[in-house]
């Protein structure tokens, strides 16, 4: 690795020199004059570039100082594919980057050690996060991994300023310290499209606290969240066989591991010396022995806890009702389903069957009392149910009266302010007018009193507005027309 940084630094000497004596690389690769075309919708003086055998674009080099780079998709009119190696590397000017959907590769230390750098826009299409692709790169707090992402390199996000790594559905692997070193990192989320990650993937990382694992990963191998100080609790997942050395070794702050019966093997000083440990497993497993072996304490696992909840039990009828599933305890790696049925049937409607997805929006078709059921499983197939009661209202409707639609001049009207369906208690506003004004004159402010008198001064005809709301909010309006003579 050393020679290959050694060899890029001599590369960029060599690019520096040519620039001085400004030179750059025809698409053979000899040295031509700098004067490049600028394309009205792409200026790309500041990139060189060769033409592949298949005719596209590789950048070889960024030679500007912008905050904001675009790299481009074509230069004279061939399609930009590739970024070389170290392209932007050790730039000290550039905040941002944005690489096009026709750039299928990214080479080593791309993005790496740029001190300003804060966002890139990765291309869909991109399958792998190469080595050191942005290592060093300490202002880079946040980035998007495009879905097409099927491997993260070595090293490739080591000592940058990652705040939270999710990883997409549909990375396979993970290679030695992809997220070493990242002072920043709070969250990690490794999806179960992951089913290997190399030592020491994920070591000292002092803030980082929560770590969800791939459901299907078989070892958890040596080093890999090793000097993660922060670190308090951790559920191994049912497909992990074996624990390897020093994987949680001076975590300092884990107060908490679940450990399935599926793992066997535990390596040397998996969890260093912690007089704070407590493993939860199945009495009698591999998980007890290497407590009781270690000098850590053992407790059999909690039991499961459903503790999803729902953000309404009153809606009106064409609205949804969201629900959060989430637990708590048993042996981890939940999935959940929900299903729903009217109050006064017994056939129940699936809305959701078991997945890790947690939130799932229910839509009821009737105004009528539901019933939503939602179950957590965890992943030794131990069920909890939890049980919701909705009420779900017909929708807003102001059926309001008025005593006459004509009086004498010196008379009342009365409005008579009747509503249906909508959620809570009612309020009535009533405003009017005479026709020749343009102002409403309110009458009553929103108030529980549904019963108002006018008594209008002139003679004319005048129109009468009775507004009503619910407690969310909902207003629904109805006009009258009264002729005073």
């Amino acid at each position: 690795m050393l020679k290959g940084r050694v060899l890029r630094k001599v590369i960029s000497v060599s690019l520096a020199a040519a620039m001085v004596l400004g030179v750059g690389f025809t698409a053979a690769g000899q040295f031509a004059g700098m004067d490049i075309s600028v394309n009205a919708a792409d200026t790309y003086t500041n990139f060189l570039y060769e033409t592949n055998s298949d005719g596209t674009i590789t950048i070889t080099k960024y030679r500007g100082n912008a905050e904001n780079v675009t790299v481009p998709d074509q230069i004279e009119g061939k399609t930009v594919s590739a970024i070389d190696a170290s392209v932007f590397s050790m730039n000290e000017y550039v905040k941002s980057i944005t690489v096009p959907d026709s750039v299928l590769s990214i080479g080593e230390h791309a993005f790496s050690y740029c001190d300003n750098l804060e966002k890139v826009v990765l291309p869909n299409g991109l399958e792998k996060i190469e080595d050191d692709l942005f290592e060093g790169s300490k202002n880079l707090k946040n980035i998007d991994i495009p879905k097409s992402v099927k491997h993260i390199g070595k090293y490739s996000f080591q000592s940058t300023g990652i705040v939270s790594a999710y990883i997409p559905d549909g990375v396979k692997t993970i290679d030695e310290g992809a997220f070493n070193l990242c002072g920043n990192l709070t969250e990690l989320y490794i999806p179960d499209s992951v089913t290997y990650i190399a030592p020491f993937a994920f070591t000292n990382n002092d803030k980082l606290l929560s770590v969800r694992l791939s459901a299907n990963i078989l070892k958890i191998n040596d080093g890999t969240f090793s000097e993660c100080k922060s670190l308090d609790n951790v559920i191994i997942p049912p497909s992990v066989r074996s624990i390897g050395m020093l994987a949680f070794y001076n975590c300092y702050s884990l107060k908490s591991v679940t450990i399935p019966p599926s793992v066997k093997e535990f390596d040397y000083d998996v969890f260093g010396e912690n007089e704070n440990l407590t493993i939860y497993g199945q009495p009698g497993s591999a998980a007890q022995e290497h407590a009781e072996n270690n000098g850590y304490s053992f407790s059999k696992v909690r039991s499961l806890k459903n503790t999803s909840t729902i953000l309404k039990y009153d809606i009106i009828c064409g609205e949804t009702v969201t629900v959060n599933a989430e637990a708590y305890y048993g042996m981890g790696y939940y999935t959940y389903a929900v299903l729903y049925k009217k109050k006064a049937d017994t056939k129940w409607t699936v809305k959701q069957n078991y997945s890790t997805n947690s939130t799932i929006t229910v839509k009821p078709a009737k105004a009528t009392d539901y019933d939503i059921c939602v179950k957590v499983k965890d992943s030794q197939g131990t069920i909890v149910k939890k049980f919701f009661a909705v009420k779900v209202n017909e929708k807003l409707k102001n059926n309001s009266t008025i005593s006459a639609t004509a009086i004498k001049k010196g008379g009342t009207v009365t409005v008579k302010g009747v509503a249906t369906g909508g959620i809570g208690n009612y309020e009535y506003g009533v405003l009017y007018k005479n026709s020749v004004d343009k102002k409403w004159t309110v009458k009553q402010a929103y108030s529980d009193n549904a019963n108002i008198k006018i008594k209008p001064a002139r003679t004319g005809e005048y129109q009468i507005c009775i507004k009503i709301k619910d407690e969310t909010g909902k207003i629904e309006k109805k006009y009258f027309y009264v002729t005073v003579k």
